[in-house]
């Protein structure tokens, strides 16, 4: 296996490494994706892959070329937002829900008084 296919994170390897004839036998001139690269302290970084498919005559792809970046803090911040968003979602439900047990009395309150 070579070197990139070996530092792609196991779960993305298929998505990205094992499917490569969209890219040298399609029409595609750009590719570009989002996955985790084994750096070299044996850590996960996520990365952002963007590449330019050069074509022979025949329009077959023989070469990429391209950068990665490292988007590793924004994939982080991302989560945590996503974590944040669902406990305020959920901290809105249990208020809703108080609302509603403390609202529900009210118009019987209004019947005692008309009393």
């Amino acid at each position: 296996m070579r070197f990139f296919a070996q530092h792609v994170h196991p779960e993305d390897r298929e998505r990205v490494v094992l499917y490569p004839e969209p890219v040298k036998y399609g029409q595609m001139k750009f590719w570009s994706e989002k996955y985790r690269f084994q750096k070299a302290n044996g850590e996960y970084a996520f990365v952002l892959d963007k590449g330019l498919v050069i074509r022979d005559e025949n329009g077959i792809g023989i070469r990429m070329i391209g950068a990665m970046q490292d988007i590793t803090e924004l994939r982080n911040n991302e989560i945590q937002i996503e974590k944040q968003n669902g406990q305020l979602i959920e901290h809105a439900a249990q208020l809703i829900n108080s609302i509603r047990l403390k609202t529900r009395w009210v118009p019987s309150l209004h019947l005692l008084f008309r009393q």
